[in-house]
């Protein structure tokens, strides 16, 4: 796997001064690299808090295209624009960065391919009021999970989604209480990520175990129970994990590939009180079937059910969820209500608190446990809260870890 540039230290809760990650497979034996192309720009109007994935298209002299190509990510203007070593961009700021994609071999011409695209955010936030440090802190901790594939943003939606009479109506029958959807963060929230790779879950094989590092969340919402929290997550996988599932060599996947591919793995969250429920699986006898996430885009899937974001260097996969300060009346604490995967905490007291995993079936082949690389360990993340003495912010994680085990 190539180095990931990251700064010193681990951590990473400043956007610094410019910053360049890396991607990419294995290097085609015998071939010659013609140029690079950056695409999944939208030609729609940018707005800080959006979140994208951008893709690179290495073409060879022969006039084919590279599957596997390595290549380094770079921002100009990470305060602006921050990018991560899959492409995968969050917009921090009105202003302007140029975005570079280099690959890690020579081209023809006896330098590497390179090409950049100057992204503008011209507009605020829609519908969500998030504090400029709260989008600077999750950058950060994007940052220090670079390198296992995995992100996690807050998303800009809009709630009139959660006070239509059809979804208020079916969330207040299944957890008993009235939805609202959080619309403005800022410090008063005390915003907590954290990550882990310690996935435990008693089973008949005793295989389950974490694909990626989970994204874990703790925030006071400031209002009832029944706040629900948008969010999205981004993995990456790569394709030659991918192959080894399906046992055949993919570069691209089709939705009953998809479908197969989630016979080894799930999507699971970790509550409040640290139990384990599954978010999607196979067939939904636990929680979301992976046909139904796909149906209702709930999870997009590059080149399945979108082609909003290429899948060139790894298959990516978007999850969006409601999480929920709630706990369920005696039913699920998963459910799709109205096309939106709801996940609630198990807990109605007034804060947001739990732990979003990839999973694998360990006795499925390919793929490496999420502990690798700069993003792996048994712990770790960012606080919004006083982040600038990391210590303490560190300290603060340890204990709330604690409290959950």
């Amino acid at each position: 796997r190539n180095s990931t540039i990251a700064p010193a230290g681990g951590l990473y809760c400043d956007a610094g001064a410019y910053q360049g990650l890396d991607a990419g497979g294995p290097t085609p034996p015998g071939s010659t690299i013609d140029r690079v192309q950056i695409g999944g720009l939208p030609n729609s109007t940018l707005r800080v808090g959006h979140t994208l994935t951008l893709g690179a298209t290495v073409f060879m002299r022969d006039g084919s295209r590279a599957t596997s190509e390595a290549v380094r990510w770079a921002s100009s203007n990470p305060d602006v624009v921050h990018v991560d070593q899959y492409g995968n961009i969050v917009l921090l700021a009105l202003g302007e960065s140029y975005v570079t994609v280099t690959t890690q071999r020579n081209s023809s011409t006896g330098s590497p391919a390179t090409h950049s695209i100057l992204v503008k955010v011209t507009e605020g936030q829609m519908y969500t009021n998030i504090a400029k440090m709260i989008w600077t802190m999750i950058a950060g901790f994007n940052s220090d999970l670079s390198s296992s594939g995995v992100q996690a943003y807050l998303v800009d939606s809009d709630p009139v989604t959660v006070t239509a009479s059809s979804f208020s109506g079916a969330f207040s029958g299944r957890y008993g209480v009235t939805p609202e959807q959080i619309t403005e963060v800022s410090e008063k929230n005390g915003l907590v990520f954290r990550k882990s790779t310690d996935y435990r879950q008693a089973n008949a094989r005793g295989t389950i175990a974490a694909l990626k590092p989970s994204v874990g969340l703790e925030m006071s919402t400031l209002k009832e129970p029944g706040a629900l929290l948008a969010m999205k997550y981004v993995y990456n996988i790569d394709w030659s994990d991918v192959s080894a599932i399906l046992g055949k060599d993919v570069t691209q996947v089709s939705q009953s590939d998809v479908e197969a591919l989630f016979g080894a793995l799930s999507l699971a969250f970790t509550d409040e009180n640290g139990a384990n429920v599954a978010v999607v699986d196979k067939d939904g006898s636990n929680g979301v079937s992976i046909a139904d996430a796909l149906s209702s885009g709930a999870l997009l899937v590059g080149g399945v059910n979108t082609d909003e974001f290429p899948s060139n260097q790894s298959l990516a996969m978007h999850l969006y969820v409601l999480l929920g300060d709630a706990k369920p009346a005696g039913g699920a604490s998963v459910n799709l209500i109205d096309g939106k995967i709801v996940v609630a905490d198990n807990e109605a007291n007034g804060r947001i608190d739990g732990e979003m995993w990839l999973l694998k079936d360990a006795s499925a082949s390919g793929g490496e446990n999420g502990g690798s690389g700069d993003g792996g360990g048994g712990g770790g993340g960012c606080s919004a809260v006083g982040f600038a003495p990391l210590l303490l912010a560190i300290a603060a994680l340890t204990v709330a870890s604690r409290r959950k085990k």
